[in-house]
């Protein structure tokens, strides 16, 4: 088990935004987290890299408590969070991001052997690498933002919203992206608007609503059918 999460009351200043969340998950696993906007997905995440305030509960990574630890230090003990918002420096190249990415590992030979390792998997990086991080697509941003979490080789990889905002296509290209991702053995917790998206990449889901988890189990178990329900059966009027 690589991440266990124990009766977490989260949120932000005064405010209470996660209520007695307990989940864990396995090494090289998939958690897909999914509700309706305002449930409290990104909270979770935020929770885990020490963005929100702990008020009760623990988290432990890798048999260690990371509850409360501050975010910069997150890249050094193995998670990396690829936030939905602000995850590309525009003004930099398409290397420049990935470099400044890297800096923790120090090796200057490990360095390149993470650039090439994230150029294959998303080559048209490698196309764009010397231009500027602002010109491109959306979907281009999106691929940069997950690289730049991969080139740290993390043992957990926490992404929020990957495919927001992005034509069907694109959603269809990141989505395999993730897949392969997923053959690598690195744990991810996939945050997912896009309930098709989070059923096919995850190996299993958690259903947040109102800030609980009102539902878990293998992604094999659920439809989207079923997931619309239990947001709809959830939500507070």
């Amino acid at each position: 088990m690589i991440l266990e999460i124990k009766s977490l009351t989260s949120g932000y200043g005064k405010m209470k935004i996660l209520h007695n969340i307990t989940a864990n998950m396995n090494t090289g696993e998939v958690l897909s987290i999914v509700g309706p906007n305002g449930a409290g997905k990104t909270t979770l995440l935020n929770s885990i890299t020490g963005n929100a305030r702990i008020f009760s509960g623990r988290i432990i990574f890798e048999k260690s408590d990371i509850t409360g630890r501050k975010p910069e230090n997150m890249p050094y003990i193995g998670i990396s969070y690829v936030p939905q918002l602000t995850n590309i420096f525009p003004t930099l190249t398409v290397e420049e991001n990935l470099l400044v990415s890297a800096q923790i590992l120090r090796d200057k030979n490990l360095i390149r052997e993470r650039l090439e390792e994230v150029y294959s998997l998303f080559p048209i990086l490698l196309e764009r690498r010397r231009q500027k991080a602002g010109t491109l697509s959306g979907g281009e941003r999106q691929m940069l933002a997950i690289a730049r979490g991969l080139i740290q080789r993390p043992k957990l990889l926490l992404l929020d919203e990957p495919t927001a905002g992005l034509a069907p296509k694109m959603v269809s290209i990141i989505s395999d992206k993730l897949i392969e991702i997923k053959k690598t053995n690195i744990s991810i917790i996939l945050v997912e608007q896009n309930l098709r998206v989070a059923l096919d990449v995850g190996d299993r889901v958690s259903v947040i609503v109102s800030g609980r988890i009102v539902a878990e189990g293998k992604t094999s178990s659920f439809s989207i059918d079923d997931i619309s329900k239990l947001f709809f059966a959830n939500t507070k009027s």
